[in-house]
């Protein structure tokens, strides 16, 4: 789907630069629309040169991609963790007597887990915090350039190429990409975030179970690994500690995105008029 995404932008761009320019060098042009930075540096173009370029685009997306990933597959291993241990703490909450040594065991299974989780957050906290950050910046730009794309982009796009009205890119290409980017974005961030918040879903499972535990199995220990679980102390991955992926969060993100998608149309309509 990555590689999708990918080729379907550079078809679209490709396709406008064709429509608005006519005979010219593709290759440059390209470069030229994907890498302004090169020109603004004065630096000349050669065929080597795009080739590079595009080579560190590839690596670039390659490299984006394997961060999601990479962050799906620790937190599938994480939570595996903790299910194992839910399920024998569930077990034995289910007899009529365990013996205080028991729930010892199974209190430092979970604490071994719930540390184990803390030591890949700090490793892994600051990948997360660039690959949510990044995942964010272009959906919030895909989705403003839908909702824009009828109004103000065909206005600007026009302006610079009046060919561009009536062509095949504005109306079939250019949307095909838009939508199948949002999509494909949107599902790939809320995939990475749903199953990373399994992580602190599976920390809270024994709690109700605790409470649950018969009167005669009931003991000192029971009562230590309730308040370990209430403690306050979040088990999940965060981005550097600056938020922690829990269910909540997901909701939060959803709410900011429309909120900021809104904004950016009322400073674009603003722009517009004047």
């Amino acid at each position: 789907m990555a590689i999708m995404e990918h080729v379907m932008s550079i078809i679209s761009r490709i396709g406008r630069i064709l429509e608005c320019n006519g005979p010219v060098d593709v290759g440059e042009v390209f470069i030229k629309v994907t890498s302004p930075w090169l020109y603004e540096l004065n630096v000349p173009y050669v065929v080597a040169l795009g080739v590079i370029v595009q080579y560190l685009n590839i690596v670039a997306t390659a490299t984006w991609n394997y961060a999601d990933i990479f962050i799906v597959n620790m937190s599938l291993y994480l939570t595996s963790i903790l299910q194992q241990i839910n399920k024998k703490i569930a077990a034995t909450a289910s007899k009529n007597y365990v013996p205080a040594s028991k729930w010892g065991e199974l209190r430092e299974d979970y604490t071994r887990a719930t540390n184990l989780v803390k030591r890949f957050d700090d490793v892994l906290s600051g990948i997360v915090l660039i690959s949510f950050a990044n995942d964010l910046f272009f959906i919030c730009m895909q989705l403003y350039n839908i909702l824009s794309n009828s109004v103000r982009t065909t206005q600007v796009l026009t302006k610079m190429c009046p060919a561009y009205e009536n062509s095949y890119t504005r109306y079939y290409i250019y949307p095909a990409y838009l939508t199948y980017s949002s999509v494909y974005l949107f599902v790939r961030f809320l995939s990475v975030a749903l199953v990373a918040a399994r992580i602190h879903s599976a920390s809270m499972v024994p709690g109700p179970i605790l409470f649950a535990v018969p009167t005669t199995s009931y003991c000192k220990e029971v009562e230590r690994f309730q308040n370990q679980i209430n403690d306050g102390v979040v088990v999940a991955f965060s981005g550097l500690h600056f938020f922690y992926i829990t269910r909540d969060l997901v909701l939060t993100i959803a709410g900011t995105i429309v909120t900021y998608e809104l904004v950016l149309l009322q400073f674009s309509t603003d722009d517009g008029k004047s």
